[in-house]
This record gives C-alpha cells, structure tokens and sequence, in this order.
C-alpha cells in the first residue's frame, strides 16, 4: 500500500461473494421482489385475512366450477399460495435472525478494535515522555486526540439580546390596580 499500489482486501471479496451468493438464492423464489408503497397498503389487509377463511374460499371454489370461473380462482391455485406462505414464512424469521448475528459479530468486532485503540491511546500518551524515543509519537498523539473527538461539546452561548427600552406610559401595574 505504501508504493502506491493497491492491495486486495480478503473480507471485502468474502462479503462481495456472499452478497452474490445470497441474490442469487433471493432470486430463487418465486415472485421475490420489492412492491410500490401503494401496492402494499392495499394488499395488508388482504394479507391479514384469517388462514380459516382463504381456506374456505378455497373449498367452495372447489365445490363449483361456475363460482370458480366467475371469481377468476381456483382450489388449487389457494392451496399452492397458502403453501408457498407457510413455507417461506419461517425463511423471514431465519434471515432476520441471521441479519441481527452479524449486526452483533459486526459489533463485536468493532469494539474489540476500539477497546485496544483505546488501550493503545492511552500507552502511547505514557510512553511519550521527554527524551525518551517515544518524542516520535507527539504528532501521532495529537492526531490521535483530535480524530477521537471525545469529551463535552463547547457550547455555544447565543449572544446576548439588548433589553428592550420601555415606553413612557409602560410603567408596571402594583398589584392591587394602584400605581402610588
């Protein structure tokens, strides 16, 4: 890297592989896709119909095939769709649960770094003493300070406003209504 040129990075292609990878399983499913915010609001609460219910549209479409022709829906068609939600309802749950492990694995790893940057910030800032070889580290320490970026936030106070000069028949009412 300091030459100039640039080095691979392995997490990188193992991220970018996974990421093909799991397009490429999303795109095994049939009809996966996004839908319109509009699509969506009208579907819900066709979606939250009771399980009980589409089945038994599904059974009287079976029992006559002039209401089946007049819905546009078939028995099967019903059964296929109801399977096809049972079976990938569980799928939601695994890639949920699988996004919320690597948030975490994300995580740990982050804080165990800033753990140890942190350790080494404040070795670097005993190591530094006068004449010792640590004289190296004063720039780094400075940039380390400043890129670190803790401690409260200067307050800025507003400026301060000028009182408002009170007319000549402004005087403030005693209580009581007299002004003696």
């Amino acid at each position: 890297m300091a030459d100039g040129t640039p080095t691979s990075n392995p997490h990188e292609t193992e991220a970018q592989e996974l990421l093909v990878q799991l397009r490429a399983l999303m795109l095994k499913i049939r009809g996966y896709g996004f839908t319109a915010i509009n699509q969506r609001r009208r579907l819900i609460p066709a979606a939250s119909l009771p399980l009980a219910y589409v089945l038994s549209v599904g059974v009287a479409v079976d029992a006559s095939e002039e209401f089946a022709r007049v819905c546009g829906l078939t028995g099967p068609e019903i059964r296929d769709k109801v399977n096809f939600t049972n079976a990938f309802s569980p799928v939601i749950a695994e890639l949920k649960l699988a996004a919320a492990g690597l948030e975490q694995t994300i995580q740990t790893q982050k804080g165990e770094l800033g753990q140890k940057c942190l350790k080494a910030y404040s070795m670097a800032k005993s190591f530094n003493r006068p004449g010792d070889n640590g004289a190296v580290l004063i720039p780094h320490i400075a940039d380390m300070k400043r890129t670190l970026n803790r401690g409260r936030k200067k307050t800025v106070q507003a400026p301060p406003t000028a009182p408002v000069p009170a007319k000549p028949g402004d005087a403030p009412v005693k209580p009581g209504g007299g002004n003696a």
